[in-house]
């Protein structure tokens, strides 16, 4: 990495303890913000008028969920607040192409739910602050858990590149 990627400024550079923090030039910032467009497209194309369950009993995180998944033009179905709910909503008419699901709803867990959807060959991933995740894992082995707090920007990203290898 060459020198000049980094603020030659030091006042910019040095922290509040004396010790030294580089900065990224606009430069970098610039090629980090394209690539994240990159990205932001990618799953735009993936999840386009695709069928989303959302599932998660935090409504201010099923919200920030549902607006990232409608911003990549995804169709959300929920979200759902528990698990009587998200059971019902995959009983529709139009099949659900993918899902998000948090692990424990209140006095209970989502595994019934996870069990159809894996059964009907639905992509999901596990978004959760479950302690056990080697019990998901040992239970679910090719299903992603991303931890809370992850940016509901990387779940759609994520969930879209899942979508998009079982196509």
């Amino acid at each position: 990495m060459s020198c000049d990627m980094f603020a030659s400024d030091n006042r910019d550079r040095r922290s509040d303890d004396g010790g030294r923090r580089l900065r990224p030039s606009s430069a970098t910032v610039s090629a980090l913000e394209t690539g994240r467009e990159r990205m932001s497209a990618t799953v735009q194309i993936t999840l386009t008028g695709l069928r989303i369950l959302v599932v998660e009993d935090q409504a201010l995180v099923a919200l920030d969920l549902q607006t990232a998944l409608e911003e990549r033009g995804a169709v959300v179905v929920g979200p759902c607040l528990g698990l009587e709910e998200a059971m019902s909503r995959t009983m529709g008419d139009e099949p659900l192409d993918g899902a998000i699901l948090d692990v424990d709803l209140g006095d209970e867990n989502v595994f019934a739910l996870a069990d159809r959807l894996a059964a009907w060959g639905v992509p999901f991933v596990f978004h959760t602050g479950h302690p056990d995740i080697d019990r998901l894992h040992d239970r679910y082995t090719d299903v992603p858990v991303l931890l809370k707090p992850t940016r509901a920007e990387d779940i759609a990203y994520q969930l879209g590149g899942i979508i998009a290898a079982e196509r």
